[in-house]
């Protein structure tokens, strides 16, 4: 199966006049190269076959996690060496709650994903094809990924929090997503999680569910409207630092999401933003320059 990986490095320093001046003329002609030669964009209505997704060519987006000034991108190379503008805000990081609302951690008596039989579909990466990684793995100048041993391996060498994703191809409707994590190094703002409900492998759109290895969550959302954290906190139910194992747990009906954090619910959020279906992936986010981690399993039940 197909994934796309997507980065794109967002400016939000003051740079000096001329600098400015530079940077824009080289965007304007950028822009003028671009409508030369990209197709217009095509949205993915099914899954296609595992042979042809292998072959298939990824590209590359990230942005910053929080904050709501919009600047101009800059333009950075994709996998295939084709640069891709894409207009999006800059962001800071903060687990300050936009909403005022407060939520309760839940012990969940029984084991959830018991409940529901037999996966609709399951990796066990034993290798990249569902996620577009072949034999070489993928490494730009932030992040660099690997699948091998039965792992994906995700490393960052970012200390200004760019977000970085792949995604595969499947679009679920309503379902159950679970992704087992192990951290092999990470700083205490450093993030990782889920991405679900990404509509297309380009735009960036799509909810963002992370932990960061101090014992912090947050919910990301990125829609036409822009991005934004709508749900923060911390919670005992991460368990944080190196050499850790954290499963991340995502029941999607309708509007309606529930996060499970290890089995246990951590909190629950309803939101009509981002429609079903859409694809789900993973990402990470790294303050530290160091951060390594390992997606160990990747699954959804279909929820009927």
């Amino acid at each position: 199966m197909l994934a796309l990986f997507c980065y794109n490095e967002i400016v939000g320093e003051k740079q000096e006049n001329i600098l400015m001046k530079s940077f824009f003329i080289i965007l304007l002609l950028s822009f003028f190269v671009l409508t030369a030669c990209n197709l217009p964009a095509t949205v993915v209505t099914a899954t296609p076959e595992v042979d042809r997704l292998s072959t298939a060519v990824s590209r590359t987006l990230t942005a910053r996690p929080i904050l709501p000034s919009p600047v101009s991108p800059a333009n950075k190379p994709s996998e295939t060496s084709i640069p891709k503008i894409i207009s999006s805000p800059t962001f800071t990081e903060t687990f300050t709650p936009v909403s005022s609302l407060t939520f309760t951690e839940t012990a969940t008596p029984d084991v959830y994903k018991n409940t529901l039989g037999t996966p609709a579909w399951q990796n066990h990466l034993d290798n990249g094809k569902s996620f577009g990684i072949g034999a070489a793995g993928y490494q730009d100048d932030s992040t660099h990924i690997t699948i091998d041993n039965g792992v994906m391996n995700l490393s960052s060498i970012s200390t200004v929090g760019f977000r970085s994703w792949r995604l595969a191809s499947p679009m679920p409707k309503d379902f159950y997503l679970e992704e087992v994590f192990r951290t092999v190094s990470c700083g205490a703002a450093d993030q990782y999680g889920v991405v679900y409900r990404a509509p297309d492998y380009s735009s960036g759109l799509g909810y963002y569910f992370g932990i960061t290895c101090s014992g912090n969550y947050a919910l990301y959302r990125w829609s036409s409207s822009g991005q934004a954290v709508i749900l923060s906190g911390s919670s005992t139910l991460i368990k944080p630092g190196n050499n850790q194992v954290n499963t991340i747990g995502i029941n999607a009906r309708g509007n309606n999401f529930t996060f499970y954090m290890n089995d246990k619910v951590i909190q629950t959020f309803t939101d009509t933003s981002l429609p079903d279906p859409g694809h789900f992936g993973v990402f990470v986010g790294a303050y530290s320059g160091n951060l390594s981690v390992q997606l160990d399993d990747i699954t959804y039940w279909e929820l009927h």
